[in-house]
């Protein structure tokens, strides 16, 4: 199921256009970003969100956004495991402009 971000389709074309859309990403939680680690797992409690690109075409926005979090790195059972360090990714989003529907896909 696509995830609706109805309230950054409404604030497209305004000055706070970035903070909504940061907003409404950061609720919508760790399972619905496709957040991609080079080895451990994505922990999307604390991410930080950067607009990259905005784009306007055929009925729909584009978005290209960059997402900083921690990802949880495994170890040998040492006494600092789980280790946590930072990490980035890049997002790709395509909403539909009719109905707010998300696409949400990781940048290769």
């Amino acid at each position: 199921m696509k995830p609706r971000l109805t309230a950054s389709l409404a604030a497209w074309g305004g000055e706070d256009f970035t903070e909504v859309l940061k907003d409404e990403l950061a609720a919508l939680g760790p399972d619905a970003l496709p957040l991609v680690t080079d080895t451990g797992h994505a922990d999307a409690r604390e991410l930080s969100l950067s607009l990259i690109r905005q784009v306007e075409v055929d009925g729909a926005l584009q978005l290209r956004v960059g997402v900083f979090f921690q990802q949880i790195l495994a170890g040998c059972s040492c006494g600092d495991d789980p280790v946590h360090e930072p990490a980035y990714c890049e997002l790709e989003l395509v909403i539909d402009k009719s109905d707010g529907k998300a696409e949400i896909l990781p940048v290769s």
